[in-house]
C-alpha cells in the first residue's frame, strides 16, 4: 500500500524536503493535477519536532503557495483531524476555513484557502 501512495505522489504531486545543515527537516507534499477545478490539496506537510515553532511552518506554506499560483489553481484544500486544535490553529492563522465538517472519514475536517494570483 505504501508503494500505491508513493507513486501517486511521485506522478500526481509536487514533493518537497527541507533541509538544513544537510539534514531532512521537513517535507510538503501538494497535489496540483485538478487543472479542470484549478483545486490543489496538500496531501502531507511535516516538520521534526526540534524545528517546529521556528517560523518553518509559514515558510512552507508559502512554498506551497506559490507552487500552487504558478500552476494556477485558485483553492487550496486539505484535511486535518477534528482532535489536532493545534494545526487547525495554525491552518485557520495562515488564511483556511473549514468548509467541510463531514469528510469521508468522520475523523478530519476539509479546510480551505482562496488563493489569489
Amino acid at each position: 500500500q505504501i508503494d500505491d501512495y508513493s507513486n501517486k505522489l511521485l506522478t500526481n504531486a509536487v514533493v518537497n524536503i527541507v533541509v538544513s545543515d544537510k539534514n531532512d527537516i521537513g517535507v510538503f507534499a501538494v497535489y496540483t493535477n485538478d487543472k479542470l477545478n484549478k483545486i490543489a490539496y496538500i496531501s502531507t506537510i511535516g516538520i521534526l519536532p526540534t524545528y517546529q515553532k521556528k517560523g518553518l511552518g509559514i515558510y512552507m506554506m508559502k512554498q506551497i503557495e506559490k507552487i500552487c499560483t504558478k500552476k494556477g489553481m485558485r483553492e487550496l484544500r486539505l484535511d486535518v483531524g477534528k482532535d489536532n486544535k493545534k494545526t487547525i490553529r495554525f491552518y485557520e492563522n495562515y488564511g483556511f476555513i473549514i468548509i467541510n465538517t463531514e469528510c469521508a472519514d468522520r475523523r478530519f475536517f476539509t479546510m480551505e484557502k482562496s488563493l489569489h494570483e
